[in-house]
């Protein structure tokens, strides 16, 4: 009987979500400069991305969501209905890419900035 050390591991939401809406099977090789994003934000790992996937998604209907019912309570026509939920669905899907793009920005600074340090102390 095989035995299964991932099985043991729990999906998190945003992973189940992504199960959701792209099914069981594992992500195309067009993520790998997405896997390369967050392993350079520190989240490697395939769990990281289907991870982060699903927080785009989730994001993505929030905030059409949100803005529907903004738009709603204003009365707006329908057009500017429309554009306002697309636009807040856009935002919602790239406020997490954007979010990850910094922490990559700091987390390369950081290394660069302890580097040094680090060189000095094996060369003693």
């Amino acid at each position: 009987m095989p035995v299964q050390l991932l099985s043991t591991e729990r999906e998190t939401l945003w992973e189940n979500i992504t199960t959701f809406f792209l099914g069981e099977r594992q992500l195309p090789g067009t993520y790998t400069a997405v896997r390369r994003l967050l392993h350079r934000a520190g989240y490697p790992g395939e769990r990281a991305v289907r991870a982060y996937w699903g927080v785009r998604i989730f994001l993505a209907g929030v905030f059409a969501v949100g803005g529907f019912f903004f738009v709603a309570l204003l009365r707006s026509p329908v057009s500017h209905m429309l554009l306002l939920v697309a636009a807040s669905a856009c935002m919602g899907y790239l406020l997490p890419y954007f979010h990850v793009l910094r922490k990559a920005k700091l987390r390369l600074r950081q290394i660069q900035e302890v580097l040094p340090d680090t060189l000095d102390l094996l060369v003693v």
